[in-house]
């Protein structure tokens, strides 16, 4: 037998409805379960993917049909799926029909199948609430009618009376065992519709009252029991604390007036008695007669855990996003099948491209030559095995002579691919920079007519030029790594100076001075040296840096001269000695001259004297 449901709209209406046979066999399924399952159900056993729980016997056709109406849950034996509704009766006593929905706290689970909260219209029992309470109120008043007709008539009002009550254990029991919450609201004395809309809004909050209303109805308030939802107004529904929040309700009830009193699933942010916020979803209709608005009708559920469900996956995208788009890298996401689902503003500026031009587009189409290049297989391979891969890769920008240098890393992200790209391109170019700088100072050293030496802070040389090998006759080799000290001191205490000096240059102090080292052939020179402290980027002082002129050829010059200096102040000494003696004479003769009386005979003996 061909299944009875096979409209489109009913399978978009029950979308996660299955219509199954006496058999087990699945006939027919809603729109939404083959999004959630890996394969087609139909023609399938249903008890092969499912296991019925709360079924208060075992799984049969006739047991199933004894609980129909009753509240049970459906989970997937594949693909971790939990459906809760409830059997009801199909118009082929051969077949029952499931309709059900997803639990709301396992909405979360399926983000990654594109199912949000709007994408699930639950079954809408509302309007199968109206027409069996329209088709009761008709059944009464056809009653009534009969009841005044003639004797003769009594058996078919008795068949009618009988019909009525049928109806009204329908009615009852729908709104007894309904999951959602039914409300009725009378209007006593009834609203003028014409009424001016700022004016009838408040109407509709603050008159009228619930006089009708289902036990599921009170208890998504925290009441018990239906009675003690009797005499509520709408306006209390809504439990605003806030001017703010009051205006919001009247801003909807103008609203539900201008769509001539309905509203189908609107979500509402309520309060329940003890002042919890809670989400309901609404569908409501106003009777109208003669120009009034006498009663509304509504039908509710609590989608609290759905809302806070697509809330957290709201506010962790808007996370994602801020964090993408803080940092300076390009990071995308992308699906298993590598389309791509977030991108940041870095990546669009280099693509060229609006956020809605790369959205949901497959890598490759972006991007044709990743299949080439052999990327795209290393995209897969990441998302088949979980391990992660980075390389570095050169692009040369068109038409001009620059070379853009990326760093690409990729990894798994849940089951699809996250992709984060560095752009090294200015820490390249100022590499090579310092590289060219680097290399500019090293021909500058190595043409140096002075020595240069470099050693850490424990005197162990690390850089030497072309000169400062010639001048002590090793080879560059033979001196890197060596302690300066022990291979170039002449002596102790020359060790302990230049230990000395050493520990200038960890204080940061620079200076001059001259030493004599010792040579590779055990001749000493002498060196005229400027040292200075070496630092890091840090600014720590890593060991000094010396130039060395060889002054030896001074220095013997000078020692030569000193010689000299020494002869002749010897021969100066012996000379001076040997003249003391006639000076000394001559002083005493002049010291007894009469100088007052020349021609005094004494004066011609002294005279006399200087003849000799």
């Amino acid at each position: 037998m061909k299944p009875i449901f096979t409209d489109d709209q009913i399978k978009a209406l029950f979308p996660f409805h299955l219509l199954i046979n006496r058999d087990f066999e699945i006939l027919q399924t809603g729109n939404l379960v083959s999004k959630l399952l890996p394969i087609n159900l139909v023609d399938e056993q249903l008890l092969e993917h499912f296991t019925i729980h709360d079924l208060p016997e075992e799984p049969t056709f006739d047991s199933l049909f004894r609980s129909c109406n009753e509240l049970i849950y459906l989970e997937s034996t594949k693909g971790n799926i939990v459906l809760k509704g409830a059997f009801y009766e199909s118009a082929d006593p051969d077949q029952l029909i499931f309709i059900g929905n997803i639990r709301p706290d396992h909405l979360l689970k399926h983000e990654k199948n594109k199912i949000m909260l709007k994408d699930i219209p639950v079954y809408d029992s509302f309007n199968d609430f109206l027409f069996s309470h329209s088709a009761n109120a008709k059944a009464l008043e056809e009653a009534l009618l009969l009841f005044r007709k003639s004797a003769d008539e009594v058996q078919l009002t008795k068949s009618l009376t009988n019909a009525i009550r049928k109806s009204e254990r329908r009615y009852h029991d729908f709104m007894e065992h309904s999951q959602e919450g039914i409300w009725r609201l009378e209007f006593t004395p009834p609203l003028v519709i014409k009424t001016p809309a700022g004016k009838l809004a408040k109407q509709l909050l603050y008159e009228g009252a619930i006089v009708e209303c289902n036990d599921a109805m009170a208890q998504m308030f925290g009441y018990e029991k239906a009675e003690a939802f009797y005499g509520k107004r709408l306006i209390d529904l809504f439990a605003p604390i806030s001017k703010g929040e009051e205006k919001a309700s009247i801003d909807k009830a103008k609203t539900f007036i201008k769509d001539n009193f309905k509203a189908n699933e609107i979500i509402f942010h309520e309060r329940d008695k003890n002042g919890n916020a809670i989400y309901i979803s609404i569908s409501t209709t106003g009777v109208m007669e003669n120009g009034h608005l006498l009663r509304l009708w509504g039908m509710q559920r609590n989608v609290t855990q759905q809302v806070l469900a697509e809330q957290a996956v709201k506010e962790r995208e808007e996370r994602l996003s801020k964090f993408m788009n803080s940092t300076t890298d390009s990071c995308v996401i992308l699906d298993s099948e590598l389309n791509i689902t977030e991108i940041n503003d870095i990546t669009l500026n280099w693509m060229n491209k609006k956020r809605e031009e790369v959205i949901n587009k497959h890598i490759l189409e972006l991007s044709p030559t990743l299949r080439q290049q052999g990327r795209y297989d290393e995209y897969q391979k990441v998302i088949k095995t979980g391990e992660p891969f980075d390389l570095l890769d050169e692009i040369p920008i068109p038409g001009t002579d620059t070379i853009m240098y990326l760093h690409i890393r990729a990894f798994k992200v849940g089951d699809g691919l996250g992709i984060v790209t560095t752009n090294l391109t200015e820490h390249k170019q100022a590499e090579q920079a310092i590289k060219a700088s680097e290399e500019k100072y090293r021909r500058l050293l190595e043409t140096m007519n002075e020595g240069v030496m470099q050693v850490d802070n424990e005197e162990n040389i690390v850089y030497v030029n072309n000169r400062f090998c010639e001048m002590v006759g090793y080879k560059r080799k033979e001196l890197i790594g060596k302690n300066t000290n022990s291979l170039l001191s002449i002596n102790k205490k020359a060790g302990t100076q230049m230990e000395g000096r050493i520990k200038q240059r960890l204080r940061g102090e620079s200076g001059t001075y001259e030493m004599q080292i010792r040579k590779k052939s055990g001749d000493y020179i002498w060196v005229y040296s400027s040292g200075a402290p070496a630092f890091d980027g840090d600014g720590n002082v890593i060991g000094s840096i010396g130039v060395s002129a060889d002054i030896t050829k001074r220095k013997e010059a000078e020692q030569k001269v000193h010689l000299q200096y020494l002869k002749l102040k010897k021969y100066a000494f012996i000379t001076s000695h040997s003249l003391r003696r006639p000076i000394s004479t001559i002083l005493g003769l002049v010291g007894v001259f009469n100088y007052d009386q020349p021609d005094d005979p004494f004066n011609k003996k002294v005279l006399e004297k200087f003849k000799i």
